[in-house]
């Protein structure tokens, strides 16, 4: 090496080391391990004792969690949790639907009322930041701020709870984007009675709707829903841009990422791709919008008030706050309180985890293993009271190191090391480049158990050597390496079983192109192992229960089973199922339940395509005669196919989806007949399946490149099939709990 690549590179080096000193996450730092004993750890499995779901029993357990709220743990009856929400993995098309499902669930009331806890996953964890971050800027916002801005919260407060009952009413208000308005056959800009919301948005200011601003939430989702893009709105050429920056980035810091993490295993967290993931995480779901009714205000970072009249402005991060899980717990008794006093109705505040993946191993042969652990050792979890598994404990409090966005992009990892997509030789190659390349997006956080002077001889030592200091599946490792949370249980129902919740609405918007429900047949598996069964009567097949449907990759005949097409399905999976000690119970009566018993709801993407075939390709047909009568030309465009879809063609084969498939959203109409996955002549059912489109494009094509129009139009699916579920359960008498 030339004397001055020599120079270049220690150069590169020490820069690449000042800025990993200073960053919250370097490891060099002190840890003092936590002064009080784990809340739970240790074998044999507590869950398959004969007690544990005892009501009683299981309100001790958690009494803990209940510390916020007015609930007396000792004295009162029924189960710590009645109510629990799953928010499943599956990266930006899981948080667009998670949205959805939140927006559905608050419009019938039942998140601002029943829902006891919510359990996330990956994608599902960037639903559940926006919901809390809200709900902390509800309730604290007045005790962050100065006299002045303290004031002006509490008549903005005012303001919003004479015009609504239920001050969170704004959080999910919106309008149907101006280019559908054609299809209700109305200029954009005007009001409605027929579409899922009043008003259809203005066209041509995409940015904030002033003086009001009253969409700023949704709209700020919609024009950021590209977590990996700086940029507002769709606009390819942009996130290309900021995907390229990020790629050169890393080749400049991987030299010192090469001697800090490999040469040494110091866990620097430098990764240019992964902070510009976590930035965009926060950024979407995290900051509160700026209020534009005003102009542009003091919330808006300095270089971004040049461009607030034509776009919306990144909020200023310094003023939005990160939310900690500390403040959050500060929210649930903030909430609790004002519940208590104030004259209008006020949300509750349900009690957040946050599932990750935790290592059970460090050592490269870990890599040639597939078998997923434990969830009990691997389902490790943040909550504002406490965080941990049993193999490395369950800790009370906070962590010091983590707050509620990077356990959440720790969740969401799906770059990374200890991936088990693959197996065998496969995953280890894959593994090492990961590593190797900054791709390793997931988090080390320090072990509790372990004191700075183990972790301080452990950073000392070189490749190979680190690998033979205490990389063993126990509590003696010196940090714990957290991954997306589907590594291991990507339903996030676990950690409401684990709680013995009773009623369980899971939104599962994982990939699942071929409808053979992989995570929940994953689930049930681990389940079993702790003499538990999860049943779904309404989904035999071919004469195999859901169960045996389950067992395709160690039966050929099961792998025959064609699945439940996503394309076929009449209300979106809205099946029902249960959670029981009864292994007999196979139709989910519940009646004797061995111990524990719980509903379960499942919600999925999907759609019955032939019904929508015949309307879709009526509109499709009109449009392109009006454009070819206009231009003259086959070619269609975006822009072109948008203006015409207003046609009385259009209109009519919209409205007549509407009265034979009950409300279906004008949104979802709009987006299958304009969207850039559909041809002029429309895809098949047949071909649908064979090529992914809506409602199950893959998960990384959605998270990578997203848009405000494929962000609108899974939301309003989920929003659409709570109502669904809801409508079903009402009309067979089945609402129970949730009425």
């Amino acid at each position: 090496m030339a004397p001055h690549q020599r120079v270049g590179l220690l150069v590169a080096i020490a820069v690449f080391l000042l800025a990993g000193c200073a960053h919250p996450v370097f490891k060099m730092q002190p840890i003092i391990p936590p002064a009080e004993e784990p809340l739970w750890r240790g074998r044999p499995s507590i869950l398959e004792g004969a007690e544990y779901f005892s009501d009683r029993d299981l309100r001790k357990r958690f009494c803990f969690e209940l510390a916020a709220t007015s609930r007396d743990c000792e004295n009162e009856s029924g189960p710590p949790y009645e109510i629990g929400l799953a928010l499943s993995g599956g990266g930006a098309k899981a948080a667009s639907y998670a949205m959805g499902v939140l927006s559905g669930l608050h419009r019938e009331g039942i998140l601002q009322k029943k829902i006891d806890v919510i359990s996330t996953v990956s994608g599902g964890g960037y639903a559940a930041l926006w919901y809390y971050s809200r709900l902390t800027d509800l309730y604290l916002d007045p005790l962050r701020y100065t006299t002045t801005r303290q004031q002006a919260k509490a008549q903005q407060a005012a303001q919003q709870a004479s015009d609504h009952l239920d001050p969170t009413v704004p959080f999910f208000e919106d309008c149907i984007p101006w280019k559908y308005a054609g299809l209700l056959g109305l200029p954009p800009g005007s009001g409605t009675e027929e579409g899922e919301y009043q008003d259809i948005c203005p066209a041509g200011d995409p940015r904030a709707f002033v003086p009001q601003d009253e969409f700023r939430h949704q709209n700020h989702l919609r024009q950021y829903a590209d977590v990996f893009s700086n940029d507002f709105g769709e606009r390819p050429e942009r996130l290309q841009g900021d995907v390229g920056k990020a790629l050169g980035l890393t080749l400049v810091t991987l030299p010192g990422h090469l001697f800090a993490n490999i040469l040494f295993d110091w866990n620097l967290e430098v990764s240019p791709s992964q902070r510009q993931y976590r930035q965009g995480i926060e950024r979407t779901f995290g900051l509160p919008p700026v209020n534009l009714s005003d102009g542009c205000g003091s919330d808006i970072r300095a270089d971004g008030l040049a461009s607030c009249e034509s776009v919306r402005p990144v909020p200023n991060h310094l003023v939005g706050r990160g939310l900690t899980f500390s403040t959050l717990q500060l929210t649930r008794g903030e909430g609790e309180a004002r519940r208590a006093d104030d004259g209008f109705a006020l949300p509750r505040v349900p009690f957040l985890v946050v599932n990750t993946t935790a290592g059970v191993s460090a050592t490269p042969f870990d890599l040639l293993e597939q078998k997923l652990p434990d969830f009990e050792d691997s389902v490790f979890e943040f909550t504002p009271t406490g965080y941990g598994s049993r193999l490395y404990g369950y800790w009370p409090g906070s962590h010091p190191e983590v707050d509620v966005v990077t356990a959440v992009s720790a969740s969401a990892a799906f770059f990374d090391s200890q991936q088990r997509s693959y197996g065998g030789v496969r995953r280890f190659f894959i593994g090492a480049g990961l590593r190797f390349f900054q791709l390793d997006w997931g988090l080390d956080i320090a072990n509790p158990w372990q004191p700075d002077s183990v972790r301080g001889l452990h950073k000392a030592l070189p490749f190979p050597f680190y690998y033979l200091h205490r990389q063993t599946k126990n509590p003696n490792a010196p940090d714990i390496h957290l991954s997306d949370g589907g590594q291991s249980d990507n339903t996030g129902i676990f950690s409401l079983v684990r709680r013995g919740v009773r009623t369980i609405l899971f939104a599962d918007a994982a990939q699942d192109t071929n409808g053979k429900f992989k995570d929940l047949c994953v689930l049930q598996q681990k389940l079993q192992t702790k003499s538990l069964y999860l049943f779904m009567p309404g989904l035999e097949q071919d004469n195999l229960s859901f169960s045996e449907q389950c067992e395709e990759a160690k039966n050929p005949r099961y792998a025959a089973v064609e699945g439940h097409s996503p394309w076929r399905m009449a209300k979106g999976a809205l099946q029902k199922g249960c959670i029981t000690r009864n292994a007999s119970d196979t139709t989910c009566v519940l009646e004797d339940t061995g111990g524990y018993g719980a509903r379960l709801y499942v919600l999925k993407p999907s759609l019955n395509l032939e019904k929508l075939k015949p309307a879709l390709m009526d509109c499709h047909a009109s449009a392109l005669k009006q454009l070819n009568t206009d231009t003259g030309t086959k070619t269609v465009s975006n822009d072109a196919f948008y203006a015409t879809k207003g046609t009385p063609e259009c209109v009519a084969a919209f409205s007549s989806v509407r009265k034979e498939v009950e409300d279906f959203p004008a949104e979802i109409f709009g987006f299958l007949s304009t969207s850039r996955n559909w041809s002029p002549n429309l895809r098949s059912t047949s071909e649908a399946q064979k090529n992914p489109v809506f409602p199950q494009h893959p998960t990384w094509l959605v998270t990578l490149d997203s848009s405000p129009w494929t962000y609108g139009a899974y939301r309003e699916l989920g929003r659409w099939h709570v109502s669904q579920l809801l409508k079903d359960l009402r009309e067979k008498g089945e609402g129970g709990v949730l009425e």
